[in-house]
């Protein structure tokens, strides 16, 4: 992916988003400024995943539930699904539904995810998410923890 290729995809976000978001009054969101902010992080993005977490991140500065940003098909391929859902209940995460190699572990609370205790992932995947508090929706979970 060039520089130009990266430019022109930001570019494209912050312009849309500019010319459809209705709510720019009211969530304090300078997003001219943060297009000035982010372009160069996108060009210094080592790698094609960290570029296109870098646009969901930016669009996650709207702090809208309707407005999201999907990566590319090949990289959520490449980067894989959690292998069962997840349902935020007061505070925590539990299993929710899983394939027959993992069923029995359905209702369990998830403490961690590969060592990596899973309040600090959650963490992270807000950066990229729509979230309340530490509410993260499932879909997106599924798709961003691997």
């Amino acid at each position: 992916m060039t520089n130009a290729d990266r430019i022109a995809d930001l570019s494209a976000l912050w312009k849309q988003a500019s010319l459809i978001f209705p709510y720019f009054d009211r969530g304090g969101v300078d997003w001219d400024g943060a297009y000035r902010a982010y372009l160069p992080k996108v060009l210094a993005a080592e790698t094609e995943r960290e570029f296109h977490l870098l646009l969901a991140e930016f669009m996650n500065l709207l702090g809208d539930g309707h407005t999201d940003y999907l990566l590319p098909r090949a990289l959520q391929e490449e980067a894989g699904y959690l292998p069962f859902e997840l349902r935020y209940i007061r505070g925590g995460y539990y299993i929710d539904g899983a394939g027959e190699e993992l069923a029995d572990l359905v209702g369990a609370q998830l403490l961690g995810v590969n060592g990596a205790p899973f309040g600090r992932l959650i963490g992270e995947v807000r950066r990229y998410s729509y979230h309340v508090g530490d509410c993260v929706s499932r879909y997106k979970l599924r798709r961003l923890l691997p």
